[in-house]
Order: structure tokens, then sequence, then C-alpha cells
């Protein structure tokens, strides 16, 4: 049974490592399971010909080799030169001793050519292997030329198990720092408008006086749009309103940049509006999103009232960063001390951060994590203590993008 339970994770795993082919609904183009890439339109009339192509090939042999016997049945059989997803490898050109511009790709018998060379040639092998065999390294990167991916989640795992578990006391007072694109996933039972579910994601925030929702920063040309061409996308999608209807595939309208900017934005303004001064009254939200930080309150319960908070407004292109960034601000504002600091976040890169930061809060500091049964209430300091010596989990914290490692 447990190997069993075994293969189904692995299985499972494989899915979410990868593009999830049962996730992507109402996609109309190929997409490479592996890398996450879209084939272009040339690559893409190759791969659905191919079927047809190769019974045509099949017709062509029988008829001309066995029936008219125009051609000898030992003639050379032609290649079908179709384009896949192969021709989409990355490549470098490189000019060789006589200047000639050579196209250089991703080669599976590159190894053995050197081998063969190097017994006719004076060729040191393992002076040759100091070099990339191909035309991005290996180590960094797919041979489509996307940035390499590591299973961060078993790390998150092994560091699970040794960590300090511990649920804050109910008699403290809590400041919660939500990762606001988590909960945008974690909406199963989806109502029928914007509007509706904007209400549905500000009741599911903590009931406590101090909540701050955090999104990330969209920039084009940066290292985490490289993640998300992996993670393939869906069509823009303009929210028109609180009334507009809601897309059925909600994980295939979240896979669009544009879409969730658009959704973000949404929010804050709907947030605003008066039916929700009721649920600000004797509470503040703090709303981070492009690059700006707004507290949403109310005084009297009746007209909420937004105002922009400088000191958080920030260029983080992540909210991972973000997340740290506002733990500290909160860490370094509060004046008592019977107060905790819960972090609410599935990302792995959060947990990481915060061990490397930990020295800087002066109040305990909680990181919140998994789903259902599985949640887990993470003490950071006393995982520190327990974990003692391991700071070589700096080397993941400041590597520029922990998601494309």
């Amino acid at each position: 049974m447990k190997l069993t339970e075994n293969n189904v994770k692995s299985v499972v795993h494989s899915f979410e490592s990868f593009t999830n082919p049962f996730d992507i609904v109402g996609y109309d183009k190929l997409v490479s399971l592996s890398s996450g890439v879209e084939a272009t339109e040339e690559v893409t009339k190759d791969i659905l010909s191919i079927e047809k192509g190769g019974q045509e090939m099949y017709e062509n042999f029988i008829q001309t080799r066995l029936i008219d016997k125009s051609v000898s049945f030992h003639a050379p059989i032609s290649r079908n030169k179709k384009k896949t997803f192969a021709h989409l490898q990355s490549t470098v050109k490189v000019k060789t001793s006589k200047k000639n511009e050579v196209k250089i790709t991703a080669q599976r018998n590159l190894f053995g050519q050197l081998l063969m060379l190097s017994q006719e040639n004076d060729l040191d092998i393992q002076k040759v292997m100091e070099y990339p065999l191909g035309p991005v390294p290996w180590a960094l990167a797919t041979p489509d030329g996307m940035p390499m991916k590591i299973n961060k989640a078993v790390l998150m795992q092994k560091l699970e198990d040794v960590s300090a578990l511990q649920i804050p006391a109910k008699e403290r007072n809590h400041v919660h720092i939500i990762d606001g694109h988590a909960l945008f996933h974690a909406q199963t039972h989806l109502p029928e408008t914007f509007g509706e579910l904007a209400y549905n994601i500000f009741c599911a925030l903590p009931k406590v006086a101090n909540v701050h929702f955090i999104t990330d920063n969209y920039k084009e040309h940066s290292i985490k749009s490289l993640e998300r061409i992996r993670r393939g996308e869906s069509q823009a999608y303009i929210v028109r309103g609180s009334s507009a209807k809601l897309p059925r595939e909600w994980k295939s309208f979240l896979k669009n940049d544009d879409n969730k900017k658009h959704f973000i934005q949404f929010l804050l303004n709907e947030w605003q509006q008066d039916a929700y001064a009721k649920l600000l009254l004797n509470r503040e939200a703090i709303f981070a999103s492009d690059n700006e930080c707004f507290v949403l309150s109310t005084a009297d319960g009746e007209t909420p009232d937004a105002r922009l908070l400088q000191n958080l407004s920030s260029s983080h292109k992540e909210a991972d960063t973000l997340l740290i960034l506002h733990s500290i601000y909160v860490d370094q504002a509060l004046n008592f001390t019977d107060t905790d600091i819960i972090i609410r976040s599935p990302d792995t890169d959060v947990f990481l951060l915060l061990i490397a930061f930990c020295q800087k809060y002066t109040h305990p500091i909680y990181f919140d994590t998994g789903m259902g049964n599985k949640r887990k209430m993470i003490h950071i300091h006393s995982s520190v203590r327990k974990l003692n010596k391991m700071y070589w989990i700096l080397f993941w914290v400041y590597m520029p993008s922990l998601d494309v490692m």
C-alpha cells in the first residue's frame, strides 16, 4: 500500500512540476508539458500533420516498391523532416577559426563524437568538459533556453520535519500578513460574479485588527516572467465591474498576468465601496499592489477610507520579499510585546527568507502554511535554534530568483 501511495504521489508531483495536461481547459495552442513553451505556428502545423504524413509515406512505399516496383525495395527512404518542439531549442552562433558562423544546438551524440576525436587527435577530454556541451549550461537552463527548475518542496518537507511547530496563544494579539495570490488559488466554490468573489476573498481574511494583503507586482522583462511562460498563459479577460460574470475556468484565468493585474485593481476598488464599511470597522486592511500600499479603514462604519502608506510603497516584483518587508515594518512599528506576527503563504521561498531574516524580528513570528489537515504553524525563532548551524539556507535565499532555480 505504501509503495502504491508513493507511486501516486510521484505522478501527482510530475503533473505539478510540469504543465498539467488536465488543467489546460479551452486552450487552443500546443504546449510543451516539460517547459510550458507554446509551439510556433510552423511547429504546430507539422506536429498535427505527423500522422497524416506517416500514412502517406506508408502508402507511397507500398505503391512504388511493392506494386509498381518503380523504386528498388532496398533504396534509401527519405526522412520526413517535420519540425517538433526540438526545433525550439536555444541556439548560439559562434565564429570558427575560418571566420565562418556556425549555429550550435544541443546534440545527443556530441560526447560520443568528442570521444572519437580524442582517439585520433591530441584532445584532452578533461579540459573539454570544463565547457558546456551545448548552447546553454545544462545546470542552469533547459535545451529550449528556459531556466532550470528544481523541486523546492522537497527542501520544505525536510525543514518542516525538524522545525518547531507551535500554535500562537489565543490571548495574544495577532497581525496577519497574507499572500494574496495563494488566497486566489484557494477559491474552490466560485460564485457567479466578480463582486461576490471579492466579498468572499475579503471574508476569508483573518478577523483581526490588522491584516496585510500582499500581491505580486507584474513587470515586463523580468526573471519571473520566464517562470510564468513555463507555466503557460491563457486568454485576456477584462473585469468590467462587480456584476461581471466570473469565468468558469478560474485557474486558467489566473494564468494571464494582465487578468491578475486587472482583478487586483478591481479588488482594491471594490473593497473601498460602502458595502465593506461595516467589515472594516475597528480594523485596518493594508493592501499592497502595483508598487503602492493603501490602508483601508473606516471611522464610522458607513464610509470606507483609503490612504496611501508611503513607507510600504515598494518596487518589489514578487510577493515573497514584500511579505518580509511588511513583516519587518510591522515588527518595528509594534509598541506592544503581547503581539505575534503570522505570515500565511504556501511558498517555500517565504519560509527560507524568514529563516534568513529571523534576527531582525523582536516579536514572535510564525509561518502559516499548508491546507486542511496538513496545515502547519511554524515558530520561526524556535526553528532557527533547532536548525542550529544550517545557515547554508542563505545560499538559496540570495539567489537572483528562487522560483526559477
